[in-house]
């Protein structure tokens, strides 16, 4: 198979396990890897050892690992200072106390799984430690890694325990895609292309704005409002400028593949038509929040670069938000520009953000609290708190 087909790659996944407790999982290409592939890398965890195979020592040599060892095969790996021998029947009675070895076989944790995908003429491979753990984003990211060609309105697919061919677009129905294949030592995966028309390929317009109403008030078909004042024009263009760039990688917006945080937020509906058309429903105050919340996932994960372009594009919508200045300072205070930091401050306080023991108490801005301007500008604030206050 490997001889016909260059660019599959067979893998081997051992466990090893050594004299002192350890357990380590090796990874090997079973066309290239040789025994003294195998004891090099034992060498990176146990620094003297012996091989034992079927009763004799396995000598480093150039002979291809997949010959040596067979697949389910055991080797055992002992201390070089062990020096009783061993017979067969030893072995057996070593293997059962589970004494230091190495299976040549996959890993036998409860959640560990090999997933295998098939996309047009190539099948490719791979390990997840912990499937509860491995998310449908994590999916997209790897399928993205191992086909340059991969894009996400591609349907991925399973075959449940009916038979029938299943398509996965959300995380929910990820989880059932796992659920089903709990029992299989290898997941597998198909990824299909359908009819190959693609939204990433089309184009899209904004058809106008309508009003929101009480559920009981809501029109079937609501009355679009072209955009006439500038306020309107300004969102027109700078929301899908906003989806685009930050929830789409920089392409077109897909109405299929909605993010989850939009889809579980309500910010953003699909409505779908005949054919390749379908109009995307966007809530804009909804949508807000959803960028609110994306801005602050980036603080938790000390993603201060990404915070900070993320919030400069929701000040180019509503450039009044004291959310978007202030933790704006947060975020160049965590990354260390002072400079900038007191600058987006500054644009805070115009905006009208007074929380004065907030901001003496903020751990994210201890870094410019030693800054004479911090105090200068924390005085004219609490100043002018104290005329309104009087007023």
């Amino acid at each position: 198979l490997k001889n016909t087909i260059p660019f599959l790659s067979i893998m081997y996944y051992l466990i090893v396990h050594f004299i002192d407790g350890r357990r380590v999982q090796l990874e090997f290409d079973c066309s290239s890897a040789t025994v003294s592939t195998l004891h090099q890398r034992c060498k990176e965890y146990f620094p003297s050892f012996r091989l034992i195979h079927k009763g004799k020592l396995l000598l480093a040599s150039e002979q291809l690992l997949s010959e040596a060892v067979q697949n389910e095969t055991t080797v055992y790996l002992l201390p070089n200072n062990e020096q009783k021998e061993l017979s067969d029947s030893s072995f057996e009675k070593l293997s059962s106390s589970s004494s230091a070895s190495t299976t040549l076989s996959a890993p036998t944790t409860t959640n560990s799984r090999s997933i295998k995908v098939v996309f047009q003429n190539e099948m490719r491979r791979f390990r997840v430690e912990d499937l509860s753990k491995f998310t449908f984003e994590n999916l997209l990211e790897k399928l993205k890694q191992l086909f340059p060609q991969f894009h996400v309105e591609l349907k991925i697919q399973y075959d449940d325990c009916d038979g029938d061919r299943i398509t996965v677009t959300t995380e929910m129905e990820f989880d059932e895609c796992k659920r089903e294949c709990s029992k299989q030592n290898v997941m597998k995966l198909f990824v299909d292309e359908g009819n190959g028309i693609f939204f990433k390929d089309g184009s899209e317009e904004t058809i106008g704005f309508y009003e929101s109403k009480a559920a009981d008030e809501q029109e079937k078909q609501p009355k679009l409002l072209i955009p006439k004042n500038e306020n309107a024009k300004h969102i027109q263009k700078i929301v899908p400028k906003l989806l685009k760039k930050h929830f789409f990688d920089g392409g077109n917006i897909l109405p299929f593949n909605i993010p989850q945080l939009l889809l579980d937020s309500g910010a953003v509906k699909t409505i779908p038509f005949s054919g390749s058309i379908a109009d995307v429903d966007i809530d804009l105050n909804r949508l807000w929040v959803a960028l609110q919340t994306k801005s602050l996932a980036y603080f938790e994960t000390k993603d201060y670069a990404n915070a900070i372009d993320l919030l400069a594009s929701m000040s180019e919508w509503r450039s009044d938000s004291t959310f978007v200045w202030y933790n704006m300072a947060c975020a160049h205070a965590l990354s260390g520009d002072t400079a900038n930091a007191l600058l987006a401050l500054q644009a805070a306080f115009d905006a009208g953000y007074k929380n004065v023991a907030h901001v003496l108490t903020d751990d994210d801005l201890v870094s410019i609290r030693a800054e004479p301007v911090f105090g200068a500008m924390l005085n004219r604030v609490i100043e002018s708190v104290a005329r309104d206050d009087d007023e």
